[in-house]
């Protein structure tokens, strides 16, 4: 039977990480028509979940965020293709485009709807081919 108790190293990180979100949330809500606070405090959280990750990968194969190790003798994942980075740079591309065509619609009384209908379609296009390819560079 395993032995799931916490180590003192994955408390730290708990403490670490819930400490850091609760401030977070607070910075939000108190200040919730700063642009500047918000993104301080999603960059807080984020950096607290990469210090609290690192704390607990050292656990062991006990650890929840322990992977496979080098001599599992599992073949690494292959890296993404470039097929797919150029897909998620094109449709990054194309939705800043369509994002500025939209704008000029917008300044001649926005009356057309292909421009919105166009960025929304790179938008989601390019958020499905961001997120297979955060996957793939995570190893998810």
């Amino acid at each position: 039977m395993r032995d799931w108790t916490p180590k003192s190293s994955s408390r730290a990180a708990q403490v670490i990480f819930l400490g850091a979100c609760a401030v977070g949330v607070l910075v939000m809500l108190m200040f919730p028509s700063s642009l500047a606070a918000r993104a301080a405090a999603l960059g807080g959280m984020a950096a607290a979940f990469a210090v609290a990750r690192s704390l607990t990968a050292g656990r062991g194969k006990r650890g929840a965020w322990a992977g496979p190790s080098a001599s599992a003798g599992t073949p690494p994942r292959p890296r993404p293709s470039r097929w797919l980075w150029g897909a998620a740079g094109g449709f990054t591309a194309g939705a800043v485009a369509s994002y500025w065509l939209l704008l000029i619609d917008q300044g001649h009384g926005g009356r057309a709807l292909w421009p919105l209908y166009l960025f929304v379609g790179f938008v989601v296009a390019g958020a499905a081919a961001s997120s297979v390819l955060a996957a793939k560079l995570t190893r998810w």
